[in-house]
C-alpha cells in the first residue's frame, strides 16, 4: 500500500488517510484527493490477494468539447 500512496503523491494527490496493519489479517488502506482536479481515490485491501479501488472524478470531457446543458 505504501507504493500506491507514493504513486498518488507523485501525481499531485494529497493523502487524506493511510493505514497499514502488518498483523495476520492485513488491513491496508489509502485515501487521496487531488486539489486541482477534484478527483478522489480510495484503495483498500480485502483479504490477502484482493484490492478494491474506488475512484470519484468530475465529469471528464474530451479536449475542445463544451459541457452541454439538458
Amino acid at each position: 500500500m505504501t507504493a500506491v500512496k507514493e504513486a498518488l503523491k507523485k501525481k499531485g494527490f494529497e493523502i487524506q488517510g493511510f493505514a497499514v496493519n502488518r498483523d495476520e489479517e492485513r488491513a491496508n488502506a489509502v485515501d487521496a484527493r487531488h486539489p486541482e482536479d477534484h478527483q478522489f481515490v480510495s484503495v483498500a485491501s480485502v483479504g490477502k490477494d484482493l484490492l478494491v479501488f474506488v475512484v470519484n472524478t468530475p465529469c471528464l470531457l474530451p479536449p475542445g468539447v463544451d459541457q452541454q446543458r439538458f
